[in-house]
């Protein structure tokens, strides 16, 4: 595949985003909810830093939910999502397990090369 070109990949989670995140979040804009992220700084907030509860991780810390694979992680997350009440969110898996298939199978394609547009570009 040219670098310079979109994959599935892309072009599925561009999908994603057009068909489910933007009108999620008109609706929750139009509902009045509070939105996923703040849109911009609190101005009340004298800082952003709060103490980590944990000062020493451990191997668990650094577990992925599910069976450490991008199914497990996804399904983990959308049962998080449903028993959030967040069911739009989790309605989003299967598009979600498309995307993680398509990078897996586009990161197949290559053959360890690295393209030489990648030094011009930058």
């Amino acid at each position: 595949m040219n670098r310079t070109e979109s994959g599935v990949a892309a072009r599925l989670a561009g999908e994603l985003f057009d068909q489910m995140v933007v009108p999620l979040a008109q609706a929750r804009r139009a509902s009045g909810s509070q939105p996923y992220f703040p849109p911009g700084p609190d101005a009340n907030a004298g800082s952003y830093f709060v103490p980590p509860g944990t000062r020493k991780m451990h191997g668990s810390d650094f577990e992925l939910f599910g069976d450490d694979t991008s199914k497990g992680f996804i399904e983990a997350l959308a049962a998080y999502w449903s028993a959030s009440g967040e069911t739009e969110l989790a309605a989003m898996a299967p598009r979600m397990k498309q995307i993680a298939q398509a990078v897996i199978d586009e990161a197949g394609e290559g053959d360890g090369n690295v393209d030489v547009l990648c030094y011009t570009l930058f």
